[in-house]
């Protein structure tokens, strides 16, 4: 796409992509990624999703408080 960029710090922590009208920039540190993914997707993970994502053995927990368990 022209006129698109990605960029990548030096430290390889942080990553800077199109925005809109501006420059959004994300942290690449998984611990980082939590609240993020809970404002996007606006509820918890379900149980699929969670196997399917996650490390095998690891129990099913709520990852996003404010927001019920899923029913499935």
């Amino acid at each position: 796409m022209s006129g698109e960029f990605v960029a990548l710090s030096d430290d390889r922590r942080w990553l800077a992509i199109p925005d809109g009208p501006g420059i959004g920039i994300w942290s690449l540190d998984p611990a980082d990624w939590t609240d993020p993914a809970c404002r996007i997707a606006g509820r918890n993970l379900t149980q699929t999703e969670w196997d399917r994502h996650l490390p095998s053995g690891e129990p099913y927990h709520v990852t996003c408080p404010r927001w019920n368990p899923p029913t499935d």
